[in-house]
């Protein structure tokens, strides 16, 4: 932004000094005005709030290998042993 705000302030002083003419200076402010509006814009948007988490692609793909793998153990529960609440003792055991 520094470069817009430079950009305008110099064609502002070349225009108060007569070096260039009105046309000249509009060729130079409009481009150099909406690059400033842009950066201010982008700035505005800088400090908002959002929800976004990034997710490492490893962490990404172990999370499907574990999705994949709790749903065939879900699809072929008959094969799970059955397991009792823990006995006094605080193991657990398996139901014969």
């Amino acid at each position: 932004m520094a470069t817009a705000n430079t950009e305008i302030a110099r064609t502002v002083a070349s225009i108060a000094r007569g070096l260039i003419s009105d046309a000249e200076a509009a060729a130079i402010l409009v481009p150099a005005r909406k690059e400033k509006n842009r950066i201010e814009a982008e700035l505005a948007t800088a400090d908002t709030v959002t929800n976004v988490v990034e997710l490492h692609p490893q962490a990404v793909q172990r999370f499907a290998d574990n999705l994949e793998a709790l749903a065939a153990i879900i699809a072929n529960k008959e094969a799970l042993p059955i397991w009792r609440l823990p006995a006094p003792s605080g193991h657990w055991s398996k139901a014969l």
